[in-house]
């Protein structure tokens, strides 16, 4: 309790310092006001800047698909896994590759890893687990067919499928609008 007086007292004695801590402040808020326009000096001498922000958006065609899917296959021996994976992933190149619509194919990944189990603090191999992914390039509105195909084929994973536009169609595209704006407000400015 005397904690609060002591601090009801210190506040008390500042009481008589208000007004000079308001003058103070106030001055200091003038202090930070731009410089007032000096007499003999017009307004149109005075530095003027114009702050413009926006934003713009580009609505590109996607013009190519790039799609990631796999094979992945468990089993008890690493042998059976690679034998197994090995046949699955070669009926699922085999379509893509009878597939002329499919660009650029590529293996992007194989593996064989074992599984483990952990009973009573001991680590034991369950079995193996193997995948082999592939990556190619399609047209966007082929993509729903051939990914049906492929799992029919033997695919058991899907990793992605990203839609591209070519580079050179959002340069033209871009460019032409900057153009237009550039005579738009050339119009419009001068």
């Amino acid at each position: 309790m005397n904690r609060f007086r002591v601090f009801a007292i210190a506040l008390n004695s500042w009481k008589p310092l208000q007004p000079v801590l308001l003058a103070v402040g106030l001055l200091g808020l003038a202090a930070c006001q731009s410089t007032p326009v000096q007499v003999g000096q017009s307004l149109a001498s005075l530095p003027q800047t114009l702050v413009v922000s926006g934003r713009g958006m580009v609505d590109i065609p996607k013009t190519t698909s790039r799609v990631s899917l796999g094979v992945e296959v468990q089993g008890k021996t690493s042998e059976e896994v690679q034998r197994t994976i090995a046949q699955k992933s070669s009926t699922v190149v085999k379509l893509l590759q009878s597939r002329k619509d499919v660009t650029k194919l590529e293996t992007t990944g194989i593996g064989l890893n074992p599984r483990y189990s952990y009973k009573d603090g001991k680590q034991t191999i369950e079995g193996y687990s193997g995948t082999n992914v592939v990556r190619f390039q399609l047209a966007p509105d082929k993509i729903g067919k051939l990914l049906d195909e492929a799992i029919k084929a033997g695919a058991t994973r899907i990793d992605g499928v990203t839609l591209v536009s070519r580079f050179t169609k959002l340069q033209e595209k871009g460019s032409l609008r900057l153009m237009g704006n550039r005579e738009s407000i050339r119009a419009r400015g001068q």
